[in-house]
């Protein structure tokens, strides 16, 4: 694995760690905190993948 593609996947974790802690905390719904760090995750990656080239 690159140093690219673990700066990517790292920071889009942490970005849906933060999102889904915060939906958590505002609003008490598990499933719907995880499908918010889900997405989080997803277009984290993307935009990173985007704004980092190669």
């Amino acid at each position: 694995m690159s140093q690219r593609t673990a700066l990517v996947l790292l920071t889009a974790a942490f970005t849906g760690t933060v999102v889904g802690t915060l939906t958590a905390l505002s609003t008490g719904n598990a499933a719907g905190s995880l499908l918010a760090a889900l997405t989080g995750f997803g277009a984290g990656t993307l935009g990173l993948h985007k704004l980092i080239g190669r």
